[in-house]
């Protein structure tokens, strides 16, 4: 019907026509007739995807619909509704569609797929161009739109869909991607912003506020960002949370740290330009569920820092290095008040593999940590795995300060001086907040290599080092509240510290050996007096602080035991006595001097025949030298 009322439009001319959705087109003349309604049942019969491209454009293969920029809705929603109920694809070769009513229909699994920048779609700048509704998986990937963008369910997914004034309202899942200069021309041609390798922070922070304020992610693609200013993320303040939350930036990998193997074409590297004491990224919280992964921020020499965070919370920080900064690598810190809907401080954020290297000053540290001590607001309970924090060569230069922060958690980690020589300068800083004098406190380092050792004041609460590594020379540190133990096995600490004995024989016999160390599992007081079985030999000065033992039966009777220590066959006052009736823990507490080349002996004596019974017993002290 439709090829007759066509020949009559062009007169009695021998023509050939392909039939191609809602078209027809004369292969001679190039008429094109729209037409109200797909003449067959496409779907039916190439399955569940559609091409569309534009009139008079030599394309590899045909479209399925062809559009001619005048009202291409019409094509748009005819192909979408020869989709299956199933749902399916529709795919669009480069060109610019004009529309003239939103596309929707009301099926689930629908795909929209552009073919990068160069496919773009426009109306008035405020009607969405495609709209999911209410529906399930739908994906709107690679194409440009105009100011109406889309209309977005929360299931929908959006990746590489670039538009110049995007305000997304909904929840839906947003990627953006932004290619470096340098990057490919894959990498460009699926990209929502290309930068031009001068100012590319512009195009970095675009991607970041054209996200919705519930979050996104934003992809760096290519090897160099040049950023003129500074990058932020989130806008909050000491007297308000962040209205943005949950924007993660990753880029493609960190590459080669110092003296390590790697492809420089693999890193994604920030690079600082122009004189400027401003940071790379500085995160504005209080915020949560942000990420920061990936890449390499270089402060050029330029910047006093390179990451500045403040107060993020539930956050992300993976394989970062940061390098060339003037004072800090990183300073992360908390608020210096507790905005309305905030009522704890910069915590349980994760930093794996993120490392500090190449100082731009000798006197640049690595990592700063501090909150408000007046406030009692401060960073904790965060964990760092991994990473180097490398300071510059001078001598008051530190690797990882911390002020008032409590309870974070560091493991495997390295501090050292830029030239990797000597100890001079602080691997760990501590310095005590006056407002808050048992801060910095619990803080825990794990397994971790700390060159230049442990300085400064901490707080009276006291930190932790399991196991502090001495393979390199770092000394064991002296100052007070410090406790932990070497990989040797050496206990050390300040005003506190142990050294543990657990020791006893079996039944009423000993284990044979005068000098020996027992098992912790609990063994069987003896049922006689014994004088000289339970040394305990050390090359280390202590000062003894306590003596704990625990019974677990009662001497019965009128039996009693007594347990004394004793210092080169001399009693001490850390002794106690175990009436008849009387079982579980008793503490003693005293200071007594062990000059490292005494014995200590734990003496038994009993009255009477007591019962049979476990023993555990614990010395307490701290390393006086």
């Amino acid at each position: 019907m439709w090829k007759r009322i066509l020949k009559y439009l062009i007169g009695a001319v021998t023509i050939v026509t392909l039939v191609i959705g809602t078209q027809v087109v004369t292969a001679e003349t190039g008429l094109i007739v729209k037409l109200p309604k797909p003449i067959t049942n496409i779907a039916s019969e190439i399955g569940q995807s559609f091409t569309l491209g534009m009139v008079d454009v030599a394309y590899a293969t045909t479209p399925d619909y062809i559009c001619d920029g005048i009202a291409d809705d019409v094509e748009i929603q005819a192909a979408l509704n020869a989709l299956p109920v199933t749902g399916g694809e529709l795919f669009f070769f480069g060109g610019n569609y004009v529309l003239t009513a939103t596309v929707t229909r009301a099926i689930n699994n629908v795909s929209i797929i552009g073919s990068g920048k160069s496919t773009y779609f426009s109306n008035d700048g405020g009607t969405a161009l495609f709209s999911a509704g209410a529906q399930t998986g739908w994906v709107f990937a690679s194409f440009r739109t105009d100011a109406g963008y889309l209309t977005l369910s929360n299931d929908s997914r959006v990746i590489g869909v670039d538009n110049s004034s995007y305000d997304v309202t909904s929840t839906g899942s947003v990627t953006f991607i932004v290619a470096a200069t340098g990057a490919t021309d894959t990498q460009k041609s699926i990209a929502n912003w290309i930068c031009d390798g001068t100012a590319d922070d512009v195009q970095i922070q675009a991607a970041i506020d054209a996200l919705p304020v519930t979050g996104g992610v934003i992809r760096l693609v290519g090897p160099i960002f040049n950023c003129a200013t500074e990058i932020t993320i989130g806008d909050g303040s000491n007297a308000s949370l962040s209205t943005r939350s949950g924007v993660r930036l990753i880029g493609d990998g960190v590459g080669a740290a110092v003296n390590e193997l790697g492809d420089p074409a693999t890193v994604t590297r920030l690079v600082r330009t122009g004189a400027s004491a401003e940071s790379i990224i500085q995160m504005n919280g209080p915020l949560h569920s942000c990420e920061i992964s990936n890449m390499v921020l270089d402060g050029n020499d330029t910047c006093n820092v390179t990451l500045q965070l403040y107060h993020p919370f539930r956050s992300q920080f993976r394989f970062l290095l940061t390098t060339q900064a003037l004072v800090w690598g990183i300073r992360f810190e908390s608020r210096d008040a507790y905005p309305v809907g905030v009522g704890v401080g910069a915590g349980l954020n994760i930093f794996e593999q993120v490392s500090v290297e190449d100082p731009g000053a000798a006197t640049a540290g690595g990592l700063f940590m501090d909150g408000n001590a007046a406030a009692t607001v401060g960073c904790c309970r965060n964990v760092f795995i991994g990473g180097d924090f490398i300071r510059g060569t001078n001598a008051n230069a530190s690797s990882i300060e911390l002020n008032y922060v409590d309870n974070n958690l560091f493991m495997e980690i390295l501090t050292h001086r830029s030239d990797f020589t000597g100890q001079d300068g602080h691997g760990v800083y501590l310095v005590q907040p006056g407002a808050q004098p048992t801060f910095p406190k619990e803080n825990t380092f794990v397994n971790s290599a700390l060159c230049g050792g442990v300085e400064g004041t901490s707080g009276t609460t006291g930190n932790c080092f399991w196991s502090y590594n001495t393979d390199d020379g770092e000394p064991i540190p002296t100052i007070a509240n410090i406790y932990g133990m070497t990989q040797s096995g050496l206990m050390f600490g300040g005003t506190r510290g142990s050294i543990l004995a657990i020791v006893g024989g079996t039944g009423a016999n000993l284990l044979g050996a005068a000098t020996q160390t027992v098992s912790p599992s609990g063994i069987y007081a003896p049922q006689t007096n014994e004088w000289d079985a339970w040394q305990i030999l050390s090359d280390q000065a202590f000062t003894l602080t306590s003596f704990t033992t625990y019974l677990d039966v009662a001497p019965g009777g009128v039996a009693s035991r007594t347990f004394t220590v004793y210092v080169d066959g001399n009693p001490t006052a850390l002794t106690v006595t175990y009436g008849a009736a009387e079982t579980g823990f008793k503490t003693v507490t005293g200071a007594v001097a062990y000059g490292g080349t005494n014995t200590i002996d734990i003496r038994s004596t009993v009255g009477g025949v007591p019962a049979g019974a476990r023993l555990l017993t614990t010395i307490s002290g701290y390393q006086t030298e």
